[in-house]
């Protein structure tokens, strides 16, 4: 399993299709979980 970390939208300013289509290219499989940034998640404390 590896995991990589993108802060924010991880489709903005990005290669992630090309990511994800070499990723299936090889079989291998893959999941894009989007996250919360810390300015964003600073704003609900």
């Amino acid at each position: 399993m590896a995991i990589r970390f993108h802060d924010g939208d991880p489709t903005i300013f990005s290669t992630i299709r090309e990511q994800i289509d070499r990723l299936e290219k090889d079989e291998i499989e893959c999941n894009v979980v989007p996250g919360i940034t810390s300015l964003l998640g600073q704003q609900h404390r």
